[in-house]
């Protein structure tokens, strides 16, 4: 093995000879190369936790907007579009509607101008009336 190797190696010349007399620490050399073997393993074990457990707590990326309007947006949009068509109809009404206004307070005013003349037309006909009376009452008062 290549810890036998690296003993017979690292003892001398007559590698059987030496071996004998360090058994003891050939047999440390072997189990601290065990436990080395081990530690390193469970080193790489830690590490691939560690990375697991690191991108359990990332926070996952923002996902992708979809390439065209969702189905929300779409709708949204509906409305608006629907909404504009009603505001321009009702924009039209009101317009007419205040046109309508004007042209009846147009009306309204030229109506009470008319009244307004045929009043005074009416009170002058009535004092015109009570003077023929007067003249008439004066004339039947001088024939009798």
């Amino acid at each position: 093995t290549k810890g036998l190797d690296f003993a017979e190696v690292g003892l001398g010349v007559d590698g059987a000879r030496d071996l004998q007399l360090f058994p003891c620490a050939f047999g440390q050399v072997h189990t601290l190369k065990e436990e080395k073997e081990h530690r390193e393993s469970q080193v790489q074990e830690l590490e691939a936790s560690l990375a697991e457990l690191r991108s359990q707590t990332e926070e996952p990326p923002p996902p992708q907007p979809p390439a065209g309007p969702s189905e929300v947006e779409e709708r949204l949009q509906g409305e608006v579009e629907q909404l504009q068509k009603e505001l321009e109809k009702l924009t039209g009404q009101l317009r007419a509607q205040v046109q309508d206004n004007e042209s009846l307070s147009l009306l309204n005013r030229e109506q009470e101008e008319r009244l307004l003349e045929l009043e005074r037309a009416a009170e002058r006909w009535s004092e015109q009336a009570e003077e023929r009376k007067q003249i008439l009452e004066s004339m039947q008062s001088d024939g009798t």
